[in-house]
C-alpha cells in the first residue's frame, strides 16, 4: 500500500525518477527521487483538515493533482491512498502520545485489564530502547523475560546478548546459527542475564487491535524514540 501511494503521485512528465525497485514493483526496496517543489494542488472540497493530519504529515491529501503550465489532465489521487493517510498515519501521533504518557509497569506485572493487541516499548533507566508489537501482550512479556524461552521467543534478549558476546553479525551455517551460540555456555549465560535484566525494565504499551497499524505504529515509535535495538533489516 505504502509503493501505492509512493507510484500514485510519481510524475516523470515532471522530472520525478524510479531509482530502484525490486523484480515485482513493490517492497522496501522501492527508491523515488521527486522534483520539488512538487505541482500545485487543487484543494479537495469537504469540511476542513483535522489537527492530526496537518501536524503530522505537513498538508492534507488532496483529490487531483495538476501541472502548471502542462496540457496534461489533473491527476485523480487513488481513492485507497487518502483513505491509508486517514486511516493510518493520521493517528499514530495520538496513539504515541498515549504511549509515553502512560504509567510504566514490570513486564511480569500487568494489570488484569490490560489490552492484548498493542504496541510496546520497553526502557532502562529513563532510555527507551526496544519496541514491540503482539497480539498478545501478556503472553509476549513472558516470551521476552521467561527463563525457558528461546532465541525465537525472546528476540529482545537475544540481542543484548549479542551485543554482551560481540557476536553480532547474523550467521547462517550450522555452526554459527542462533541454535549454535546457545550450545556455548558464555553466550547461553549471557542470554539467561539479559532475559532477567528485561524481567527488571519498565514496560509502557497502547492498544492496537489492527495488523497493520501495529506495523506503522511500531516504526513509528522507534523512529520518534530512537530504539537503538530496533534495526527493521531483512537478511
Amino acid at each position: 500500500m505504502c509503493c501505492s501511494v509512493m507510484r500514485s503521485i510519481c510524475l516523470p512528465q515532471c522530472g520525478d525518477v524510479i531509482i530502484a525497485q525490486p523484480p515485482c514493483g513493490k517492497g522496501p526496496r522501492l527508491t523515488i527521487r521527486y522534483v520539488l517543489p512538487r505541482p500545485e494542488a487543487h484543494p479537495r472540497e469537504g469540511p476542513p483538515e483535522s489537527p492530526g493530519t496537518s501536524s503530522l504529515l505537513g498538508a492534507q491529501p488532496t483529490s487531483t493533482l495538476a501541472v502548471p503550465g502542462s496540457c496534461i489532465p489533473p491527476l485523480e489521487v487513488a481513492t485507497s491512498a487518502r483513505e491509508f493517510l486517514h486511516r493510518y498515519l493520521e493517528p499514530l501521533g495520538r496513539s504515541f502520545e498515549r504511549l509515553i504518557t502512560m504509567t510504566p509497569v514490570k513486564p511480569l506485572e500487568l494489570a488484569a485489564d490490560t489490552p492484548a493487541q498493542c504496541v510496546y516499548v520497553f526502557s532502562e533507566n529513563g532510555r527507551a530502547l526496544y519496541v514491540g508489537r503482539t497480539k498478545n501482550l501478556r503472553q509476549r512479556m513472558r516470551n521476552h523475560c521467561g527463563s525457558a524461552s528461546e532465541h525465537n521467543q525472546a528476540v529482545f534478549a537475544f540481542k543484548l546478548a549479542r551485543e554482551r558476546t560481540g557476536r553480532l553479525a547474523p550467521g547462517y551455517t550450522k555452526e554459527t546459527s542462533r541454535r549454535a551460540m546457545l550450545l556455548d555456555p558464555a553466550f547461553a549465560a549471557e542470554f539467561a542475564a539479559a532475559k532477567e535484566r528485561i524481567r527488571r525494565m519498565e514496560v509502557r504499551f497502547v492498544e492496537e487491535t489492527d495488523s497493520l497499524g501495529q506495523a506503522l505504529l511500531e516504526i513509528y515509535v522507534a523512529v520518534a524514540l530512537g530504539t537503538c535495538y530496533n534495526d527493521f533489516d531483512t537478511h
